[in-house]
């Protein structure tokens, strides 16, 4: 005999989310935005397409980096930090370490793969490059 169900599911707690992403995709932009500027120059002088202003924006993002990588260490830690002083327990290192993989690499394979057959339009290109690349040494 089945027994009858109230309807209701149990209550979790919601997830605590952080504002930081819109501040890391700014700065995670602004590094993107700096590469493309970067290979932008041309032969034979190598030359900047901009200059004042523009070219010292441009080649002052340095900071962005470190914004990037400060807001991503945050964005790790505070889930961690606030399981630790709660006493809840949270998501594992290796639950965290496997769900990263699975976001960061395919779209890594797809960028690495793309630029490779770009950078190396003829036959046999740099395959050594393409090797050491898709193996992370």
């Amino acid at each position: 005999m089945r027994t009858p169900t109230t309807g209701t599911a149990p209550a979790t707690p919601p997830r605590t989310t952080y504002p930081l992403g819109w501040l890391r995709g700014v700065a995670a932009l602004s590094v993107v935005l700096f590469h493309a500027y970067q290979y932008q120059r041309t032969a034979p002088g190598w030359e900047w397409p901009m200059s004042g202003v523009g070219h010292q924006l441009m080649t002052g993002t340095d900071l962005f980096v470190d914004m990037f990588f400060v807001l991503s260490g945050i964005v790790l830690w505070l889930p961690i930090a606030h399981a630790a002083a709660t006493g809840e327990t949270g998501r594992t290192g290796r639950l965290l370490l496997y769900r990263r993989l699975a976001r960061l690499l395919p779209l890594y394979l797809v960028v690495v793969l793309l630029v490779w057959a770009w950078t190396n339009p003829t036959f046999p290109g740099h395959w050594r490059d393409l090797a050491l690349h898709l193996t992370f040494t």
